[in-house]
């Protein structure tokens, strides 16, 4: 009787969790952290309360995995402004042939570069090297597609005081850090 009872819920069990156990199987076994794992999550997760660009970004977010520049990187051009308080704005490409990148992190480092002031006898009002960090999350930037961003609000203290630009000994460099993204697969 019990191994009638233990197999009816077994039955049960498989019946009526095969979907949820099939899901699982392809999202983590079968396409982890690629395109696909994104599109079945957003089929699994469909509702009529959530919109579902949010539940898309959700998806790439939970599948997104840090992404090292061995076939690609991204690339771009950025630079402050001194317009509206000072900002920094630019673009990056993904030059990744297997990846769409979800996320990425800008520094931009603030430092001295004239040689001459260096070699002063005379104390110089020069700032100190500063680093700042801008995050750019939520994104979906497929191969050879472009993302602009601009720093606003309390982004925009990447760049320092503006009249610290008029002095030629302070220039600034900026680079791309922490990169995320999925693999791009097929079925």
């Amino acid at each position: 009787m019990w191994i009638f009872l233990i197999g009816a819920l077994v039955l049960i069990a498989l019946v009526f969790g095969w979907g949820f156990f099939e899901y699982q199987f392809e999202r983590v076994v079968l396409y982890p952290q690629t395109n696909v794992a994104v599109e079945l999550c957003v089929e699994k997760n469909k509702t009529d309360n959530v919109s579902t660009a949010i539940i898309e970004k959700l998806c790439a977010a939970a599948e997104s995995k840090p992404i090292t520049a061995t076939n690609g990187g991204l690339s771009g051009r950025a630079s402050p402004s001194a317009e509206s308080g000072g900002y920094f704005e630019g673009f990056v490409t993904n030059d990744f042939k297997e990846y769409i990148v979800t996320g990425y992190d800008i520094a931009v480092d603030h430092y001295q570069v004239d040689k001459t002031q260096l070699d002063s006898e005379e104390e110089l009002d020069v700032p100190s090297p500063q680093r700042n960090t801008y995050s750019v999350r939520n994104i979906w930037l497929e191969p050879e597609k472009t993302d602009q961003f601009k720093s606003f609000g309390e982004d925009s203290n990447l760049i320092p005081d503006m009249s610290i630009y008029e002095n030629d000994a302070v220039d600034f460099s900026w680079y791309i850090t922490n990169v995320e993204g999925v693999q791009i697969s097929i079925r």
